[in-house]
C-alpha cells in the first residue's frame, strides 16, 4: 500500500512538472454548480462545470466540497460522458460529516467545458429546509493551484410536500395592539392532503408560550388539493402585560400528528397602544381567524408551488473580490429591476431591467460600473423591483 501510495505522488508530481515545462496559461477556470431543485427523498445528480479548459495543461484537479449533511447525503460520483471520463486515476470519498473529496490525473491534459463530474446527492427524507448550499473549500483546485479558480457555490431548492410561509402585517406591535399576518400553504403533492395548523411565541425571554404541549393557536383538519395554495389572515390581541422585547412567531403545519414544515417571523413588542386590549392577561387571543373563510388558489405545477413568493436573497461571497452571486425567486410573471447603487445612493450599474416568468434566477455582479469600469472598494447596495415587491440589501467590495 505504501509503495502504491509512493507511486502515485511520484506519478502526480511527475506530471505536473511537466505541464509546467509546456508553459501552461495562467487562465482563470470559472467553476460552477448549477442550481437544483428536489423533493426529500430524491436523489439528485450536481454537475461540477466548468469553461474552456483546452491547451492549459490541466492535468491534475481536486476539488473539496462541503453541506449540509441534515438535508444532503453525498453517494457517489459519475464520470459517464463528462470531462474526467476516462482518466488515469480518479478518486471520490466522503472524507468527513458534510466532506467530500474528488480528484482526477490523467497523462494527457484534459480539455474541453461543461461538466467535470457529477455529484449524486439524496435529499433527506424529513428535512424541513428550504434552500441548502454546496460550497467549494478548496481553491487550489488545478495543478495543485497553479492555475486559478473562480468558483460559484451551488444550491439546492428543497420543494417541500407541503410549503408553509407567513407574511406579517408589520414586525412593530405595541402592547395592547393586535399582531396579523398572513399564512400561506401550498400543497405540491399529486394528491389532496388533510393538514393541521398549530403556533405558539418564543418569548424575549428565550421560552415559549405557551409552554409544551399546549398551542397558542391551533386549527383544522383543513384539506387542501393537489397543487393549490391556501391562505388566511389571522390577528392576536397582544397582551396589554406583554413584556416589550423581541419575539418569534413560530407556526408548524402537520399530516395528522407528524410535523412536515416550519415557518416563522420575529417582532417587537413595543409601548402600550390608545386601543383597549380584549384582555389584560396574557393569552394572546386569536381575534380573527381568516382559515374559517379563507381562499384556495388555483392550481399550479410544482415547481410554481416551491417558489410561491417573490423574494430577494443575500449575495455570495459577500464580501467579495472577484465577482458575487445575487439570487431572487419571482411568484408571477413581472418586470425585474435589479440595480447596483454607491453608498452615496448613487446608481452604479443596471444587471436586470426586463420582463421574467415565475422561477429562480441568479445574476452576477463583477465590481463593474455601467461603462465597464471597475469601482472602488467599498459598501454598495443592489436594490430588487418587481410590480409589487421591493427590496434592498448590502454588498461589500474588496479590492
Amino acid at each position: 500500500m505504501r509503495i502504491k501510495s509512493i507511486l502515485v505522488t511520484f506519478l502526480v508530481s511527475l506530471l505536473l512538472v511537466s505541464a509546467s515545462l509546456l508553459g501552461q496559461p495562467s487562465d482563470t477556470v470559472i467553476v460552477t454548480m448549477p442550481d437544483r431543485t428536489g423533493q426529500p427523498g430524491d436523489m439528485l445528480d450536481l454537475p461540477i462545470i466548468v469553461d474552456d479548459i483546452t491547451g492549459l495543461g490541466i492535468i491534475s484537479i481536486g476539488i473539496t466540497l462541503t453541506y449540509d449533511e441534515s438535508v444532503l447525503t453525498a453517494l457517489s460520483a459519475d464520470t459517464a460522458g463528462k470531462i474526467l471520463s476516462g482518466c488515469s486515476m480518479f478518486w471520490f470519498n466522503v472524507s468527513g460529516p458534510g466532506t467530500l473529496r474528488v480528484a482526477a490525473i490523467d497523462v494527457t491534459p484534459f480539455s474541453g467545458s461543461g461538466p467535470l463530474v457529477d455529484i449524486i446527492f439524496v435529499v433527506d427524507s424529513t428535512c424541513i429546509t428550504d434552500t441548502t448550499m454546496i460550497h467549494f473549500e478548496n481553491t487550489d483546485i488545478f495543478n495543485e493551484g497553479n492555475i486559478a479558480a473562480e468558483l460559484y457555490d451551488g444550491r439546492v431548492f428543497v420543494l417541500m410536500p407541503v410549503v408553509l410561509a407567513l407574511e406579517p402585517d408589520a414586525t412593530w406591535v405595541a402592547r395592547g395592539g393586535t399582531l396579523g399576518y398572513t399564512v400561506y400553504v401550498t400543497n405540491n403533492t399529486n394528491e389532496p392532503k388533510l393538514f393541521y395548523y398549530y403556533t405558539n411565541v418564543t418569548l424575549p425571554t428565550g421560552s415559549t408560550y405557551p409552554p409544551p404541549p399546549d398551542w397558542l393557536f391551533f386549527y383544522g383538519p383543513v384539506t387542501i388539493p393537489s397543487g393549490a395554495t391556501r391562505n388566511a389572515h389571522l390577528v392576536h390581541n397582544v397582551p396589554n402585560s406583554a413584556p416589550i422585547g423581541y419575539y418569534t412567531y413560530n407556526a408548524f403545519i402537520g399530516l395528522s400528528d407528524d410535523v412536515c414544515n416550519e415557518a416563522h417571523f420575529d417582532f417587537t413588542v413595543t409601548t402600550a397602544s390608545t386601543r383597549t386590549p380584549l384582555d389584560d392577561g396574557y393569552d394572546w387571543k386569536v381575534i380573527e381567524n381568516g382559515f374559517d373563510r379563507s381562499s384556495i388558489k388555483g392550481t399550479m405545477s410544482s415547481n410554481a408551488g416551491s417558489m410561491l413568493f417573490t423574494s430577494l436573497g443575500q449575495s455570495y461571497p459577500n464580501p467579495f473580490k472577484g465577482s458575487s452571486i445575487i439570487s431572487y425567486r419571482l411568484a408571477t410573471t413581472s418586470h425585474v429591476k435589479l440595480e447596483i447603487y454607491d453608498a452615496a445612493g448613487q446608481l452604479v450599474t443596471t444587471l436586470v431591467n426586463e420582463t421574467q416568468v415565475p422561477g429562480c434566477y441568479t445574476v452576477s455582479w463583477d465590481g463593474r460600473d455601467s461603462e465597464e469600469q471597475k469601482v472602488i472598494a467599498g459598501v454598495y447596495f443592489y436594490h430588487f423591483e418587481t410590480n409589487g415587491f421591493k427590496d434592498t440589501k448590502k454588498l461589500i467590495l474588496l479590492r
